[in-house]
């Protein structure tokens, strides 16, 4: 019994003083999601939390919302653009205030488990890895659909070295949770490493429609040294028309010619990562398989689907 007292304190002192994770979450126009998201940050089991709220100037109510939950709580602080600069440059605002030995994202449309940092932060510290991977599922307005065929559902992985990148580009694009930011816990170290680059390329290309987590992920893998996953509670992905970066219902002519320049950006970012690193020449059947397989899904988002659609002047 008292064994079990010791471990129960030990399992509660690491809820509330384990490594501080600084929680980034870009909003813009989310006034119908944000508090539903930011509740769920609020309600974690794991409370060492620093959660970094970034307006990208927002024109609804997002900003008053932002400012009441940080007089509900002392652990939220807010970053606001003067402009809106889009998705990728707000989550470099919000990691350049940030504090904490970890970084996670959460997009302000999408919510948590209850126990999703605890257990993405007790294999981070177990393992000392750079990339903790969590498990994560859709939300298509209250029906929920798991990825069963995900590859960090289905096996366990301890990636090391040179066998990061090689994993990482060997998949070519095919599984989502490979890329999106959000389904993962990440040493701040490793973000100092990459910012440089992910700074250089916001300032060359601009506001990004989409495409921005390839752009996160590509550098990321290339310069971490250790990536683990854990079978965990999830992450709820929410999709809705509603989202910044849905082309559905509001396909027009700038706005699809947009996603495939972002989309053609992401990927000679991708590519010059590659080259600084010197494993463009190893890795370049891959990456140009992966090349040709995301101009595919382009083509099929924007004229397949569309039924050959008639876009509207803009």
């Amino acid at each position: 019994m008292k064994e079990k007292n010791i471990l129960e304190s030990e399992h509660s002192c690491f809820l509330k003083n384990g490594p501080l994770i600084s929680v980034v979450v870009p909003v813009y126009n989310m006034e119908k999601f944000l508090s539903r998201c930011v509740d769920s940050i609020l309600r974690q089991t794991y409370e060492s939390l620093e959660i970094i709220l970034v307006d990208d100037c927002s024109t609804d109510e997002s900003a008053k919302i932002i400012k009441q939950y940080i007089e509900r709580d002392d652990r939220i602080k807010s970053v606001s653009h003067k402009k809106n600069m889009g998705l990728f440059q707000a989550r470099i605002s919000g990691i350049k205030v940030a504090h904490g030995k970890y970084l996670a994202f959460v997009d302000s449309d999408d919510y948590l488990s209850v126990d999703w940092f605890r257990t993405l932060a007790k294999k981070a510290e177990e393992t000392d890895a750079d990339i903790t991977v969590g498990e994560w599922c859709f939300d298509f307005n209250g029906r929920i659909e798991y990825c069963n065929f995900d590859p960090f559902r289905m096996k366990d992985y301890i990636l090391e070295g040179d066998q990061i990148l090689k994993t990482f580009m060997m998949q070519e694009g095919r599984s989502f949770s490979w890329t999106i930011l959000v389904n993962k816990l990440y040493r701040k170290d490793l973000w100092s490493r990459c910012l440089p680059d992910f700074v250089r390329f916001s300032k060359e290309h601009g506001h990004m429609l989409m495409w921005e987590d390839i752009t996160f992920s590509s550098g990321l893998w290339t310069h971490a040294n250790k990536v683990v996953n854990v079978h965990n509670i999830y992450y709820y992905y929410y999709k809705h028309r509603e989202a910044a970066t849905s082309l559905e219902g509001n396909r027009n002519r700038k706005r699809c010619l947009k996603y495939i320049s972002d989309a053609s950006s992401a990927m000679n970012f991708m590519q010059s990562i590659l080259i600084s690193a010197n494993r463009y020449e190893e890795m370049k059947e891959d990456f140009l398989n992966w090349k040709n397989r995301y101009a595919s899904m382009v083509y099929q988002e924007i004229v397949v689907d569309l039924g050959q659609a008639r876009f509207e002047k803009n």
